[in-house]
Formats: structure tokens, sequence, C-alpha cells
């Protein structure tokens, strides 16, 4: 019964597996929106006339704002 074209080696497999990649990658692409969606409400601004070249200084170049929703 699960041997041949339509066991667990064939067609029925396949589409097993075909359908655990797919749901996998709706969930690292949901993840994935989810993320950016969070983050994307910040952003920075650097302002390169006060950037030295190896500095510990540029740090506070960054200057980081949050959007108001």
């Amino acid at each position: 019964m699960l041997d041949g074209k339509f066991g667990l080696n064939g067609y029925v497999g396949f589409i097993i597996a075909v359908l655990i990649v797919v749901i996998g990658a709706i969930i690292v692409g949901w993840g994935a929106i989810y993320v950016q969606r969070k983050n994307a409400t910040d952003y920075y601004t650097i302002n390169t006339s006060s950037l030295q070249m190896k500095s510990v200084d540029n740090k506070n170049a960054i200057t980081y704002h949050k959007v108001k929703e």
C-alpha cells in the first residue's frame, strides 16, 4: 500500500515533501514581513561632517528617529 508509484516513496511522498517546503517558505516569509514592518518604523540619519577615520566618537554621528504612528 505505501510503496510503488503512489506510496510514500512515490507521488504522495513527493507532494508531502513539496507541501512541507512551501509551508516552511510561507512561515519564513511571514516572519520576514513581520520583522520588516516592526523595524521599518525607525530610521536614522548620519552627520557626515562629524565623522573621523577610525574614531570611537563616530557613534555620536548617528541620530535615531522614531516615526509617530
